[in-house]
């Protein structure tokens, strides 16, 4: 099991900030440039600009094997819009919306009534189960 070995901090500044920077970082401190979008660690030796950087945040546009309808937005909100105009619960092969009811169609074959919804179906099906346990025996 991993254990606590730094109580990290985390420092932000701009490109132009990080270059006018002279501090030495203790290894506990996490750097971000806030311009780049890259992350370096401090080693207690050297200031930002001598330290290499290990981790940048990934563009959109440069993550392989995305889902097509995420990417089909231009940003966030278009890629909602499209996920809710399309991808919820429009055909027999994609998924039910939250707040899909699940309504109950009548089957006459098997006795089943129609019901608003899954947990009308349940109260249905406990009441016709208790009817028939309370039942009085047949005695032929």
């Amino acid at each position: 099991m991993a254990k606590i070995k730094y109580n990290a901090k985390v420092w932000e500044a701009t490109t132009t900030e990080w270059a006018a920077d002279n501090t030495i970082y203790s290894p506990n401190d996490l750097l971000f440039d806030t311009n780049l979008k890259t992350y370096k660690r401090g080693d207690g030796v050297n200031k930002y600009s001598d330290i290499p950087a290990f981790g940048k945040v990934a563009a959109w546009a440069d993550i392989d094997g995305k889902p097509a309808v995420i990417a089909a937005g231009v940003d966030a909100a278009a890629a909602w819009d499209v996920i809710n105009d399309a991808a919820i619960g429009i055909t027999a092969t994609t998924a039910a919306a939250g707040n899909h009811d699940h309504a109950i169609v009548e089957n006459t074959a098997s006795g089943l009534a129609a019901a608003a919804n899954i947990q009308a179906l349940a109260i249905a099906l406990s009441a016709r189960i208790k009817a028939l346990e309370d039942a009085p025996e047949d005695a032929s």
